[in-house]
């Protein structure tokens, strides 16, 4: 198994669907970078299906805010496709996709 950081936890969904839904990706950002200063994680994961309140819009805002600082590669869960599809179409690479 691959070590995985997962950005979206139960604790703290909340707070960062607040962060993400005014537009404060740098919270988010500074939020990131702080817990995987504390982790070998080989890449982050962000659970959007534990953040209802955002749309898929506002998830590849945060994804393109991430990938700005966040130098590992990204899992991205979504409730269905087409979201999954919107978050990743903005992001760098090839994201690890997982639809719940």
């Amino acid at each position: 198994d691959t070590p995985a950081f997962e950005l979206v936890t139960p604790e703290n969904a909340e707070e960062i669907s607040d962060y993400i839904t005014s537009g404060d990706f740098d919270s988010v950002l500074d939020l990131a970078l702080d817990k995987l200063f504390d982790t070998d994680a080989e890449y982050m994961n962000i659970d959007f299906t534990q953040l209802p309140s955002v749309s898929a819009e506002q998830g590849a805002e945060l994804v393109k805010a991430l990938q700005t600082a966040v130098r590992i590669p990204f899992g991205i869960t979504a409730v269905n496709q087409a979201f999954a599809d919107t978050v990743a179409r903005v992001y760098n690479g090839k994201p690890a996709i997982m639809v719940k």
